[in-house]
């Protein structure tokens, strides 16, 4: 069962990545608002579900845990940003005329959020968030003697405090690393691990008839969304609080019983997807401002086709996430693994 359960991580992981990258693309108003009512509630409900798998934080000491985490998501988060200075380079100092000087771009790779200072790519703020999110939580465990329902009071707790932030003048202040968006992020992560742990109790009744009750979350999740207007989680924008917590977690629950079984060669495809998310973040921005800056024709393309454009970007992304993995892996917290001859 586990090894099922990782399998939609991926494929669900994967759908959510592509929503981001359609989110960034010149679409319609509708659709970008669409896009962003749920597109990173679900990536902190996946990690969620992914954290309930793992053995390693009960396994390991609080500091040796921090740094498990620090390796996989901050240490990637930096050598991504750096790796993409040189595209911000030729994208908005030759390709462009942005007045903005190098140090304070590689200074907002430090500070990690885009409100504060801008850095080569502002779309890997997800990265430091979640690492943020992920060792809270791991706090919250230990404080909890690993007792999920008190975990997951707090985790509401702490998640409507966040709502209630966004509402205040303190909305408007930012923090390095988003550390205010980290309240509503643990409401999501905390439901991501309540969801992996009453897993079979609570896809069960949606067994039989999987699709169609996939398809009505989606459109209620989705008509919910779109009634509720542009959000955005980086920078603590929720607007109606029920509309925002119903369209993110219908469409998140419709996901995951949508994308259970599909064929294998689809699903391969979406695997390696939601395994290679943290390149793919980083680059796929940079990227579509490339094409911005190249040419007007290029310029023209992007605008004209955004559903194209996000195709090749796609699949250039890809390409990038399979060299790193298998050329430089230290770039994304692993190891080269050794061939056999």
């Amino acid at each position: 069962m586990e090894k099922k359960r990782v399998t939609w991580i991926d494929t669900v992981r994967a759908a959510a990545m592509i929503v981001v990258i359609l989110g960034h693309m010149h679409v319609k108003k509708w659709e970008q608002v669409w896009a962003y009512s749920f597109h990173m509630p679900i990536f902190f409900l996946i990690s969620g579900a992914a954290y309930s798998l793992s053995s390693k934080a009960k396994a390991m000491d609080t500091w040796d845990y921090i740094k498990y985490r620090a390796k996989g998501l901050v240490v990637p988060y930096f050598w991504l940003n750096f790796l993409m200075l040189p595209v911000w380079i030729l994208n908005f100092k030759i390709l462009g005329s942005t007045k903005t000087p190098l140090k304070k771009e590689i200074l907002g790779i430090f500070v990690s959020n885009a409100g504060i200072i801008k850095c080569p790519s502002n779309a890997t703020w997800f990265l430091t968030a979640l690492f943020l999110t992920t060792v809270c939580y791991y706090l919250l465990e230990k404080i909890c003697k690993y007792d999920f329902a008190k975990i997951f009071l707090w985790c509401i707790l702490i998640g409507i405090c966040g709502f209630l932030i966004s509402f205040t003048k303190l909305r408007k202040i930012y923090l390095p690393w988003h550390i205010n968006v980290i309240p509503t992020a643990m409401l999501y992560f905390g439901m991501g691990v309540g969801f992996m742990k009453s897993y079979s109790t609570i896809m069960k009744p949606f067994e039989r008839y999987r699709y169609l009750y996939g398809s009505l979350f989606f459109m209620i999740g989705s008509a919910a969304g779109i009634l509720n207007g542009k959000v955005s989680m980086h920078g603590n924008i929720y607007k109606n609080g029920l509309l925002f917590l119903v369209s993110s977690i219908f469409i998140s629950f419709s996901l995951v019983l949508l994308l259970q079984k599909i064929p294998e060669k689809i699903e391969s495809y979406l695997r390696f997807i939601g395994r290679n998310t943290l390149v793919i973040t980083a680059v796929h921005c940079p990227m579509l401002r490339f094409l911005e800056k190249f040419s007007s024709q290029t310029k023209l393309f992007v605008k004209n086709y955004p559903n194209v454009t996000a195709v090749l970007i796609l699949i250039a992304s890809m390409l990038v996430a399979w060299s790193i993995k298998h050329y430089f892996p230290f770039m994304i917290g692993e190891k080269r693994k050794n061939r056999v001859v």
